[in-house]
Formats: structure tokens, sequence, C-alpha cells
């Protein structure tokens, strides 16, 4: 595979003088890299030339953050320069020579309008008869987020698993008590012996269905794209992939962006195929991989680790090839996506107490990625929620180990215009939410026995001068945040070790306060909500908060006045026979005038949302031996 292609870039590098000059350009900078000088002989230094030669770097800030823009850039040749910097970092040199400092090696996307294609953007479905029912709870207005669950108002489309792994996506006709499933696409039963691609999540626009699935290995992740304009016949359009580990995605109207982690052997060779990550149109039953032009490959010469960050964009209507396509040699842990960018953060540490934030920003353009930078903030991040973007302003927090929080305001090249830094020392960040110019985080310290909280607002109107309104120290802390209505801020986490509701007050900034609270009793001592957005259902127009904890869903009320009470606990006892629920994974959504709870290993639960009374219990296709609650009558 691309013998020629290969034979070329496999030929001697030879510095030209430009390239030379390039290098020397920090030096007549004044920016100085101290490193050790050995005795080479003549090869050994032309060898060193080379890998210099993708180290081309411009120092901006060196007290909090390093800044590249596009002005700094240099441009990838071959797989050839790419070995040369793994074979640096393989060696130690890279973190010897650029410890602490990044350097992006990109070039212009030449090849964009030749190999990928463009697409028009053709927006949110608009029904035309409009119903009431919810949607995944995700972080920016406008980005979806892939879940385990998705409706479209009349259909409510799942993935049922075992106590091992998601299996099937299942779907459902929503009518209430009558629900029934209308169709299934296997991924594994006992006729599919093959389990090598199996779903993790998905997403539901118009009239496709997006199916992401993983590997069993993590080498591979695999996008499948269905026709379900007849529910009971998905049709599968095609299926894309790409190298790696899944590690997230958003969907913005009908353009998806992938993100994966590709780990190549550290045993590698000078074969591309064995260290370049690679793009794959599945056509069918025939596999068409390709590895991604080194053009399309930007190095930051300061990993930890021998892998690539790989973003894709992909139209889900005309889903025939990927429209674009970018890696970088590095890594990312936390994506935050807002309607125009995407930043993948990873933390790296450096001792016992002090850990740096790498940022990789990424432009989004109608399925066309393209990287924008690379930047660093000092400490941690907890979340994705940590992140945000506003006003053409990257807000972030972290946490620097017991020096406290911090809150960085960057601008659009990833330089810090202002900041606030060293709050609540000895304290850990336990939530952040951003609101607009409005900015809340949540730290806590243990007292004895009892968590104690400052929930901090911010003003955030003033990029350069963000400043502290107000801090509420409470008992017990929130691990979520969430904007209910005006002038309230619902918070979901814990008080004396078990669950706490709280509902804070935020119409005067200066002076927020907890209006109301509930504590649940020592059977709910955690909920999977508290360290994932997607598996709450929050409602204020129908008035619905819901989540797992335990084997239970709980489902609450909230009244301005009286405050918060539980509504309904719904559980699949007495339904379910001969299943263990291996988890307390359940997904709650409503549509009209019903809730649907889900549970991946069971089926799902229908109630009435006026008094919640269960009304149907609907299987999914893995399960056995189920009793119907209205007449008794056992699936098997």
């Amino acid at each position: 595979m691309f013998r020629e292609d290969y034979k070329q870039c496999n030929e001697q590098i030879k510095p030209d003088p430009e390239l030379i000059d390039n290098i020397l350009k920090p030096k007549k900078r004044k920016v100085i890299i101290g490193y050790e000088r050995r005795k080479r002989s003549f090869l050994e230094k032309l060898g060193a030339v080379a890998a210099w030669l993708l180290l081309y770097f411009s120092i901006i800030s060196i007290s909090y953050t390093l800044n590249i823009n596009k002005d700094f850039v240099q441009s990838s040749k071959s797989y050839n320069q790419i070995y040369a910097v793994a074979q640096a970092m393989k060696r130690g040199d890279l973190n010897k020579h650029l410890d602490n400092f990044f350097t992006v090696l990109k070039r212009s996307f030449t090849r964009r309008v030749a190999y990928y294609q463009t697409g028009d953007v053709h927006g949110a479905e608009t029904p035309s008869l409009v119903k009431d029912y919810s949607d995944t709870n995700t972080q920016v207005e406008g980005v979806q987020e892939a879940d385990i669950i998705k409706t479209d108002g009349e259909y409510i489309y799942t993935i049922s698993r075992s106590h091992v792994s998601y299996m099937n996506v299942v779907i459902y006709k929503a009518e209430g008590e009558d629900t029934k499933v209308v169709s299934t696409i296997k991924f594994y039963d006992e006729d599919i012996k093959d389990m090598k691609y199996l779903p993790r999540e998905m997403y539901l626009t118009n009239d496709r269905l997006v199916i992401i699935l993983s590997d069993n290995y993590g080498y591979e992740t695999r996008v499948d794209i269905y026709n379900i304009s007849d529910k009971t016949k998905p049709k599968l359009i095609n299926s894309l992939g790409q190298s790696g580990m899944y590690l997230s995605s958003r969907l913005i109207g009908d353009n998806l962006y992938l993100l994966t982690n590709f780990i190549f052997d550290k045993n590698y060779t000078k074969d591309p195929d064995t260290f370049i990550p690679y793009l794959v149109n599945y056509q069918g039953n025939n596999a068409n991989r390709i590895l991604m032009d080194p053009s399309d490959i930007s190095m930051i010469p300061y990993p930890k680790q021998f892998r690539y960050l790989v973003v894709t964009g992909i139209d889900i209507q005309n889903p025939e090839k990927h429209v674009s396509a970018k890696a970088v040699f590095g890594y990312g842990n936390i994506v935050y996506a807002s309607l125009e960018n995407i930043y993948a953060a990873s933390v790296i540490r450096s001792g016992a107490k002090k850990s740096t934030t790498h940022l990789i920003k990424l432009s989004l353009d109608n399925g066309v990625v393209d990287v924008k930078g690379v930047g660093s903030v000092p400490g941690s991040i907890l979340n994705q929620f940590s992140m945000d973007e506003h006003g053409g302003y990257f807000r972030i927090v972290t946490q620097s180990g017991s020096e406290g929080s911090n809150l960085f305001v960057l601008n659009d090249d990833l330089q810090i215009v202002g900041r606030l830094e060293g709050l609540a020392k000895g304290e850990r960040n336990f939530s952040v939410r951003f609101n607009g110019d409005i900015g809340y985080f949540v730290t806590a310290e243990m007292i004895g026995l009892v968590f104690y909280d400052p929930l901090f607002t911010v003003d955030l109107s003033d990029p350069a001068n963000p400043t502290i309104m107000s801090a509420l120290d409470l008992p017990g802390y929130s691990a979520y945040l969430h904007p209910y209505e005006e002038n309230l801020l619902f918070g979901l986490g814990q008080g004396n070790t078990f669950i706490k509701l709280s509902m804070f007050d935020v119409s005067d900034k200066t002076n927020v306060f907890e209006k109301h609270k509930l504590d649940l009793p020592n059977k709910y001592h955690s909920s999977p909500a508290l360290n994932n957005h997607k598996e709450i259902l929050i409602a204020p127009n129908r008035n619905i908060i819901g989540f797992a904890a335990g084997t239970d869903y709980l489902v609450f009320r909230y009244d301005e006045n009286e405050g918060f009470s539980l509504a309904a606990v719904i559980n699949i006892e007495n339904i379910v026979e001969k299943i263990r629920v291996h988890s307390n994974v359940a997904r709650g959504v409503y549509i009209e005038d019903y809730l649907y709870v889900y549970y991946p290993e069971a089926g799902m639960v229908v109630c009435r949302i006026n008094d919640f009374e269960r009304v149907a219990y609907v299987p999914n296709v893995l399960s056995k031996s189920h009793k119907d609650p209205r007449n008794d009558k056992v699936y098997d």
C-alpha cells in the first residue's frame, strides 16, 4: 500500500536554507532553548537537523500559556518527517529540549477540494405536527451530544445491552400504554458470532439515525448512518470510520464531528502503516482503509504517549466519504464544542502538585475541520463544563492542587486576557457552569465528615477583569449545575454523604442563596447523574426532574414556594424475572403526557405524567421472561 508514495517520502531529508533559517529564527528573536551539547559526527548532526525541521517554534508567553497562531505554522510534507518526530520522542529528545512548551506543525488545506466533499447544512427537522417531548440534556444549545436514547416525539430509539456491553438498537413506537417495538438493528445475537463492533452512542436528526460503534480493542471507531424514513425497516446508507478509540462527538445541523484517540505501538517501524492514522470507507462488506495524508497531520512535540487525536467531519445526509479529517500528534481527554469551534483538553501532571491543561483548538465549518492552534493554562480541569466559549472568548476553570481554583479568559488566539487565581485554597473543584456573562463554580472541603462548599458567582462581562460577585458557603456540594428557569439555578450533588437537590436563587448575583433543598434518604447515596449530565432529565415546562439512583428511577417536582417533592419511584421490580440488572443506568424521556423510563438491560417502562402510574412495560429484544403488570402476560 502506498509503495510509490512512501518511496518518495522515505528519501533522505536534505534541509534547504529556508528551513535552516526557520530553525534559527527563535535564536534571532533571543528565545534561548538550553540543551546539552553532545559530540556528534557530521551525519548525526544532519539527522538532528532533520528532526529539528519539525520543531520550529515561537514562544509567545512562558509564564502561563504558549499561544501559537497561523503565522508560526510550518507544513508537514512526508511520513518520514512524522517518523523523525516519533523517534525523537522515543529517545526522549523532545521532552529534554522542549519541556513545557508546544509547537504546532501544520499546513494549508490544499487538498480539501480535490479529495474531500463539501455539502450544504440541512439544519434541524421541522415536523409538520409539533409535539412536546424531551431531548438529550446538552451543554450548548444547537450542539447535539450522543446518547443511548433518542426520540423524535413519535418513536424512541434505544441501545440495549447485556451486563458486558451494549448490543443492539431497538426502536419503539411511543404510544403510551400501547407502546411497542417496531424494529431492531442487530449487532449481536445468538446467530451473530462476530462482535467486532458494538454500538456506543447515537444521534437522531431528520430521517437519519447515526450509530457510533467501537471495536473490541479500541483500534477503530465506526459510524453507521441509517435512513429511517421507514421505522420498521431502517436502511444502512453507508459506514465510515477512523483509527482509534472513541473519545467524543458532536452533531451540528447535519454535520457529525467524530473524535478518537489513536495509540500506535511503540515498536512501530518505518512503514507508515504502523504509525499513521487512517480513514475507513466500509462500502458494504469491503473496508477501504486509506492512510491520512501527512499534510493533514499536525505535530505537537511534547506528547506523553504515542498517540494522535483524530477529528473528522461527516455530512450525514451525504455520507459517501468524509468531508474532512485532521490528526494532531498529541491527545485530548475532555471535549468541549461550541457552534464554531471544538476544544480538546488534556491534563499533564509534573510532580505531585503541579499540573497543566493543554488545549487543542479546531474550527468547525459545515463539516470542515481545521487546526487553529494550541495553548495551555495552569491547573487541571474537571470535565467539559469547565470550558465555555462566549462572545469570542474562551473561559476555563482549573484547579491547581492545594493552591486553589483558577478562572482564565482567553481570546481567539488562546492568549490569556483575564484571570482569577488561587481561589478556595485547599478545596476541590466539584462543578462548573457558564451562562452567558455569568460563571458559577463549586469548590468544597471536608470538615469532619461533611463537605462544605462555596458556590462562586463570577461576572465575566469584562473579559479582562472577571470579578467574583458572591461566594455562598453551604454544607454539601453540587456536582452538577443547571440553569433551571430565569433567576434559578439547579444543583445536584451530595449532602451528608447522600444525594442532595438544591435550588439557588440567582436573581441578585451579589447575594446568591439556596432557596430550597432536599436531602434524600441513605438508600440513595449515589447516582450516575452526578458524573454524567446526559443521565438527568430536566424539564421545567413539565415540572419534571428525573434521574436514576440505585435500581430506581426518581422523579421530582419543584414548586417555588414549597420546594422539591418526590413524585415517583419507578423501577422494574416484580416485572423482570430471571434477569439481573447489573447497573443503575436508566434514562427518562417524556412525550406529551407519558414518561418513558428505559432500562438498557431490560426494556421500557411507561408511566402517565399526571400521576406517574405505570401503564406498560415493553421488553427489549435481549430480555427474557418479562411480566406485563397489566395482564401478567410473560414475554419469552
